[in-house]
C-alpha cells in the first residue's frame, strides 16, 4: 500500500468533497485523514489516501482528469510518517491581533527545533471591548534533544513579549 497527500484548492462550491472521494474510491484508495476548509470563498485542503501500489499512476490520472478544472490538485507521490522519537506538545495562544504576529509566534517554534504538525487560527471580537482578537491553536512536534520544558519556556516568552494568553495542552 502507498499513502499519498494532496492539497486541493478552487472556488467553493457544493459537492467538492463528494468528487474527490467517488474519485478515490472509484480506484480503490481509503480516505485516511484531511484537513478542510472555506477561506475567502476557496475552498482548501489537505488529504492523506492510501492507495494499493499498482492503483497509485490510475489513481493520480483520475484526480488530474476527472475534477472540474476550477479545482486545482497537486499530488505527492509518498507521504511520510514523523519520527516516532519525537514528541508533540499542543498549545493554545489568544491576543490583541497585529500584523506579524503568526511569524512571532512560528519563529520561536522554529529556533527552538520545533515542527509545526497544526496550525490553526482565527480572529474574532472581544466580548466587552470588540476589539479584534488573534487566537492560534498548534501542535508542535519537538526533536529528540527539544524538551517540552524549553519549548514552554520559548512560548512563555513570546506571548510574554505579545502581550498574549497562553495555554499548554496536558
Amino acid at each position: 500500500m502507498k499513502k499519498i497527500a494532496f492539497t486541493v484548492i478552487g472556488p467553493d462550491r457544493p459537492g467538492i468533497i463528494a468528487e474527490l472521494s467517488e474519485i478515490i474510491s472509484a480506484k480503490g484508495g481509503n480516505w485516511l485523514v484531511s484537513h478542510m476548509a472555506n477561506l475567502a470563498g476557496q475552498f482548501a485542503g489537505i488529504v492523506e489516501i492510501e492507495v494499493k501500489d499498482n492503483q497509485f499512476n490510475a489513481l493520480h490520472e483520475a484526480l488530474k482528469a476527472d475534477v472540474a478544472s476550477d479545482i486545482t490538485i497537486v499530488i505527492t507521490d509518498s507521504a511520510s510518517e514523523p519520527d516516532c522519537s519525537s514528541r508533540t506538545v499542543g498549545f493554545e495562544i489568544v491576543g490583541k491581533d497585529h500584523v506579524g504576529i503568526v511569524h512571532d509566534i512560528t519563529a520561536r517554534v522554529a529556533s527552538c527545533g520545533g515542527s509545526i504538525e497544526v496550525m490553526e487560527t482565527e480572529l474574532f471580537s472581544a466580548s466587552m471591548s470588540g476589539e479584534e482578537m488573534f487566537k492560534a491553536e498548534l501542535h508542535i512536534r519537538l526533536p529528540e534533544n527539544v524538551s517540552v520544558a524549553d519549548m514552554e519556556t520559548a512560548l512563555e516568552k513570546v506571548s510574554q513579549d505579545l502581550m498574549m494568553d497562553l495555554l499548554f495542552e496536558k
